[in-house]
């Protein structure tokens, strides 16, 4: 079991139509940031380009969590690796990233994102993985709303190991639904993870639209329910 103290949250960049990605740039040096999770899913190569120019300016030290796209190219994979020191990566269920060398050579670092049904290539992706990439705003609100495929999802923990994650809110859509979302309208949509407290892997990512001071709210909030939850060991 992983102990309370060695979990880390990260501030997520995400890149989201809603999430003002350019100006979480800013924020960086305005916040004193040395480290965040990267989410350039959104992005073009010419927009990542970009980012990447933008990141370069600021006093970002390390990116340990980075969501890969399956366009995302080698030097790119590389940049992480050598620039930023990038940990972790994640991918959505595709055989299209395992085949590039860089990502071949460092498949213990790359995990495999869940979706909504358990097939039989989901299954073939995460066994030539590391592990599974568990984003629990997703696995609340398809459990929840009775979505097949999740009840057998907690079988696979037994499994593989879980190596990081994305929290997102989740609220109550019209009263009835659990939806999520990557904009955290109020705190109390975070609370749904005391339900998951214990599968929280070493490294825990926020992916939200929020500015990254909303998000320091967030990450404190989230703290403390880890801490005080009794779940975990001390």
């Amino acid at each position: 079991m992983i102990l309370k103290a060695d979990r880390k949250i990260l501030l997520g960049l995400t890149t989201t139509p809603g999430s003002d990605w350019r100006e979480k740039t800013r924020e960086i040096d305005f916040l004193g940031l040395k480290e965040v999770a990267l989410f350039p899913t959104f992005l073009s190569i010419k927009e990542r380009r970009e980012l990447y120019a933008l990141l370069e300016g600021t006093g970002l030290r390390e990116i340990p969590h980075v969501h890969l796209r399956d366009d995302m190219e080698e030097w790119e994979i590389n940049y992480f690796l050598e620039r930023w020191k990038t940990q972790l990566f994640n991918i959505h269920q595709t055989e299209t990233l395992l085949k590039q060398e860089p990502i071949k050579k460092r498949i213990k670092q790359l995990f495999v994102e869940n979706q909504e049904q358990i097939t039989d290539d989901f299954k073939k992706t995460l066994k030539e993985s590391a592990g599974l990439c568990v984003d629990f705003s997703h696995w609340k609100v398809r459990q929840d709303n009775r979505r097949k495929g999740y009840f057998e999802f907690e079988n696979l923990f037994e499994k593989y190991p879980i190596g990081c994650c994305h929290i997102s809110a989740v609220r109550k859509r019209w009263g009835l639904f659990w939806e999520d979302a990557h904009y955290m309208k109020k705190i109390s949509e975070l609370d749904y993870m005391e339900e998951f407290v214990q599968y929280l892997p070493k490294i825990v990512s926020l992916e939200l639209e929020n500015s990254f001071v909303q998000q320091l709210k967030a990450k404190e909030y989230l703290e403390k329910m880890i801490f005080s939850s009794s779940a975990l060991e001390k």
